[in-house]
């Protein structure tokens, strides 16, 4: 094991060791180790300025990385005083790398006249922080007892489990039917915080919309109350060593107290490297916690964007209050193969399977003649996979964090109407009024407002995802249905318009370059 350098700050000596055992470890794959300057920005969420001594709590230790930040941290503001630190892993050949890091944090802290203790537990956090809550109370290596913890800092684990998971069983009250570790963390360890306790968690954004994690939302967000959160714009530029998928974001959270809308202090940088020049904005809680039956949060990172959620927050419809539905394309093709053509001439009684690739802003094309078969059978077996060929609006369910817009609709043409029933594939939503088509001007009109830079802008505040689920759809904010079919009057004016004139440019190239004025003028 390296042995720490000359006067190396403690993060750095555990970073360091992070990485060598990294290198050396059978069992290392997967784990994901705290960049020291993400760490440090982490520790300088906690508030401990008035405080003589702290108790933490590290559920996912690892090499002492957050631990160490932490304690470096208190040396800074405090110059005396008591740490208190207990951390936890799965994992015994690390909490080794960890020991190692936290004593030399300790003799690292003693010169600078903190004291330091710590107690590291080679067990399942999940199972035994819910021993605690039960009772068995920490004991640091004194024999003096925490009731509970002034902070958590933590970087859970990120991986799934079976809903079977005793685990997943046993946090089911605090946080509904889940199977991502990392909430399972997050909801075990806000219950060990004293009354005034801070959580500070790097963690993925998945949590903060959808349905999937719409249980958890309401229990942590009715007991804790986000005070800042971090968002990194780049996706490959926290964690360097690790390639991660997810966005990633770091929130920092305290047991609600009487105070129901506070300040929250928003920060952005692009990766680890530039957190120390963070972009900021402040906004009141009650502006991006929307606190409706699905619990969802807001990260708007701009002045910009706190004006869009207010703008497009003022509509007074959904969906639903519209009449309309959105669905997910019922053919699913691995489940069935036997029923897609790829050449119509070989078969019979064939009819358009539109795929997602299908879809373009504003603009349907098929066939593409691509590797895909672009044809499902239309028969007596497969007709709960077809649906009726009328006026729908598609839009694309995943795109990707490099792509210009995150939602992409576009209206059925009369093109594809020629056939009775049609297949829909399942990377593609669609919206419909009762399993039928929708009007001409509705379709048209919420079809450019899907397309348009307010709505595409309104979604990535809300959702961190690529993925545009039907639960989200549903969700959206909508103007009035007469002003939706005004901006549909309008959209197709101009096409008669470009029709009439015999113009060769394509339709939508020529749609894009529209101001936006000529439709959104109407909101």
């Amino acid at each position: 094991m390296p042995s720490p350098n000359y006067n190396e700050h403690p993060t750095d000596y555990a970073y360091r060791l992070a990485l060598w055992y990294s290198s050396i470890a059978s069992n290392a794959d997967g784990q994901i180790f705290t960049p020291p300057s993400v760490a440090k920005f982490m520790a300088q969420q906690i508030p401990m300025q008035e405080k003589p001594s702290i108790s933490v709590l590290d559920p996912g230790i690892g090499t002492g990385i957050l631990s160490c930040a932490t304690i470096e941290e208190f040396v800074d503001r405090r110059r005396g005083g008591t740490v208190f630190l207990e951390g936890y892993d799965a994992d015994s050949q690390v909490l080794e790398v960890a020991m190692a890091a936290l004593n030399y944090a300790k003799q690292w802290a003693a010169n600078l006249g903190v004291g330091v203790s710590f107690a590291l537990h080679c067990e399942d956090f999940i199972f035994a922080g819910l021993a605690k809550m039960n009772g068995s109370l920490a004991a640091d290596e004194t024999g003096s007892v925490v009731n509970a913890y002034d902070t958590v800092i933590m970087n859970p684990p990120y991986f799934k489990i079976n809903a079977s998971d005793p685990r997943a069983k046993a946090v089911s009250r605090f946080a509904g039917k889940q199977t991502n570790i990392y909430t399972l963390f997050l909801s075990v360890a806000s219950q060990l915080l004293s009354s005034d306790g801070v959580l500070i968690s790097v963690q993925p954004r998945s949590f903060t919309s959808g349905m999937y994690f719409q249980a958890f939302r309401k229990n942590f967000f009715r007991q804790m109350q986000p005070i800042a959160i971090h968002l990194f714009d780049s996706r490959k530029e926290v964690f360097p060593h690790v390639d991660v998928l997810q966005e990633t974001l770091i929130l920092v959270t305290r047991t609600k107290s009487g105070e129901s809308d506070s300040q929250v202090t928003i920060t952005t940088s692009r990766g680890s490297a530039d957190i120390d020049r963070v972009r900021r904005i402040k906004v009141r809680l009650s502006s991006i916690l929307l606190t409706d039956s699905k619990y969802r949060l807001a990260i708007p990172t701009t002045k910009e964007d706190c004006q869009l959620l207010d703008f497009v927050h003022s509509w007074p419809n959904t969906l639903a209050d519209l009449g309309l539905e959105v669905s997910t394309g019922p053919v699913v093709p691995f489940r069935a193969t036997q029923f897609l053509v790829r050449d119509p001439s070989e078969a019979q009684n064939v009819v358009p399977l539109l795929w997602m690739h299908h879809v373009t802003s504003m603009k349907v094309k098929w066939p593409l003649n691509n590797h895909k078969p672009e044809y499902i059978r239309d028969i007596s077996e497969d007709q709960h996979l077809l649906v009726k060929s009328e006026r729908y609006i598609l839009i694309r369910r995943f795109s990707t964090k490099e792509e210009q817009r995150r939602l992409v609709a576009a209206v059925m043409p009369e093109t594809l109407m020629q056939t009775e029933r049609i297949g829909i594939e399942n990377h593609l939503n669609f919206i419909h009024q009762d399993m039928h088509g929708l009007d001409h001007n509705i379709a048209y009109g919420l079809a450019v407002l899907l397309n348009s830079s307010i709505m595409d802008m309104y979604f990535r505040v809300l959702n961190g995802s690529t993925q545009v689920n039907a639960y989200d759809l549903r969700q959206m904010p909508l103007p009035s249905r007469s002003k939706i079919e005004q901006i549909g009057e309008r959209y197709l004016a101009q096409v008669d318009k470009q029709r009439a004139s015999q113009d060769s440019v394509n339709m939508l190239g020529r749609h894009r370059r529209i101001k936006s004025t000529t439709y959104y003028g109407v909101l």
